[in-house]
């Protein structure tokens, strides 16, 4: 996370120290501090030890990679960091001093929430467990008296405000209450005195999420999708490319928990129409993918479509073309009737036709796969260098499931065993599948899995974005240094369950 971004949402928390002594700090009991937050959020972030989150994070190896690498360098030219960052400067000036990670440190308290109302405008509310000796200690503490005062519950708050730009800040009853509103802050102040206010645990997507999630891990990321697949920065700026998907989906919810050198992210997503749960026959698939593959993922039900699809981009990718010649203009039939012609505007004479010769093979394949019910299907895809020991080749084999055998068909790079397809670019990598065919079938209620061995993965993936690069660039460096800051991540695994109304996902990081 880069310093903008973490000091926009938690260091603006300076704000919140000013107003401890305003009011007794006495014990809030077990009130969460989520329910102080008002309703009509977008996102609410939750963690039940901040302090400890981020030491582990300032304390962390990823952190210090990520900081050096090419792709940190990359992001901090994008649009998206300038962005930030100049809602960060707005902050600090209206905050009145430049926080930095000290003050983010001193304002982080145990149980922590931070609601994000408005993302393109960085709109938010941050409420935190500190007591108010750490409270005093504050730099926003000893710069209240350049803050209004005004007054919501029975507490005094302070707030500032320069160009459109607002920082409020409230302390009461060992609550640091900081938000980019004043309104946040006087309705946090209302519902921390008792006041019956909608917050943003009544609001439905929330309630709906946390409902189906149950108990929370270290950290909690509950999110409005209804709301943000409208924001123009969520479709700009959401790096999965996915909105059309996401937006099939009202809310969701992902927890993560630690374990020792462990993470799990648990997550829940809420469609928005209900559909009908698909059976877990990915999981027995699993059984053909080999221990030392860099990458396997088997899903029930596939689409004949899809399939098709990925067979042709992995098993039959068309070979490059050969480099075109600018320095000649390309033929142009000069004796056809209408070359040239003023009433053909639309063919271009600069370009030679383009020729779509039919994939027979691709055609044929297409309608094996239409022609029965598909049950299940798993892509296997490993590296390995070629024979010049200078380029990288993936071996892949796609295993496709029907519910009734195969018919016969001669289809090159296909085999058949019953009612299992099986089609590959490598023999060496097929032989290995295949051996595996009688292995035992796991039980397990997940509809899909995927596992990605990252320290298996890396030696040849390196090899692979500098071939394709051929000189130093976004491959073989940004992309790279990412695999390099996560260096210490040796596999993850995502398991998902398709419940109809909601799906389940379990990603551990090993």
């Amino acid at each position: 996370m880069s310093r903008p971004i973490l000091i926009a949402g938690i260091a603006a928390a300076a704000g919140a120290a000013a107003l401890f002594y305003a009011a007794p700090f006495q014990s809030t009991g077990s009130q969460p501090v989520t329910g102080m937050i008002p309703a009509g959020a977008q996102l609410c972030l939750e963690a039940k030890d901040l302090r400890a989150e981020l030491a582990a994070w300032n304390g962390s190896g990823e952190k210090q990679r990520w900081l050096a690498s090419r792709r940190y360098e990359g992001f901090s030219r994008s649009n998206l960091f300038f962005k930030l960052q100049r809602a960060w400067q707005e902050l600090s000036d209206a905050a009145g001093f430049v926080p930095g990670w000290d003050v983010a440190d001193s304002l982080a308290g145990r149980e922590s929430a931070l609601a994000i109302y408005n993302i393109g405008e960085v709109q938010f509310l941050y409420v935190t467990r500190l007591p108010a000796a750490a409270a005093m200690q504050s730099v926003l503490w000893r710069s209240r008296a350049r803050y209004e005062t005004r007054h919501a519950g029975g507490f005094e708050f302070f707030v500032r405000t320069s160009g459109k730009r607002t920082v409020a800040f409230a302390a009461a009853r060992d609550c640091l209450i900081l938000g980019s509103n004043e309104d946040y802050v006087a309705g946090a102040l209302r519902l921390l005195s008792g006041e019956r206010l909608p917050s943003v645990v009544d609001d439905p997507w929330y309630k709906d999420s946390a409902s189906a999630a149950g108990r929370p891990g270290d950290l909690r990321l509950v999110m409005n999708l209804n709301e943000l697949v409208k924001a123009p920065q969520f479709r700009s700026y959401w790096v999965q490319r996915n909105v059309a998907e996401v937006g099939l989906y009202s809310a969701a919810i992902a927890d993560v928990t630690r374990d020792g050198g462990s993470f799990r992210e648990d997550r829940v997503l809420l469609r928005k129409t209900p559909l009908t749960a698909p059976p877990t026959t990915g999981e027995r698939l699993v059984r053909l993918a080999p221990d030392d593959v860099d990458f396997y993922r088997a899903w029930s039900e596939p689409q004949a479509g899809d399939v098709a699809a990925l067979i042709q981009q992995k098993i039959f990718t068309t070979p490059a073309a050969a480099p075109i010649n600018r320095d000649q203009a390309p033929e142009v039939d000069v004796d056809a009737p209408t070359a040239g012609a003023d009433t053909d505007l639309e063919t271009r004479i600069d370009l030679a036709p383009l020729e779509a010769p039919a994939d027979r093979t691709a055609q044929l394949l297409r309608a094996l796969l239409q022609s029965v019910k598909l049950t299940g299907a798993i892509q296997i895809q490993t590296t390995e260098p070629v024979a010049d020991g200078v380029f990288m080749k993936t071996p892949t084999v796609i295993a496709v499931e029907a519910a009734t055998a195969w018919p016969a068909t001669t289809i090159p790079q296909v085999t058949v065993h019953g009612n299992l397809l099986l089609i590959s670019n490598s023999d060496a990598l097929l032989g290995e599948v295949t051996a595996r065919l009688n292995a035992r079938v796991g039980a397990s209620n997940s509809t899909a899995v995927a596992v990605f061995r990252h320290a298996h993965a890396r030696p040849g993936y390196q090899r692979l974005m500098s071939a394709v690069d051929r000189t130093a660039g976004f491959f073989s460096t940004d992309l790279v240094s990412l695999s390099e800051v996560f260096r210490d991540i040796s596999v993850v695994e995502i398991r998902t369950q398709d419940q109809g109304a909601r799906v389940r996902e379990t990603v551990s990081y090993r």
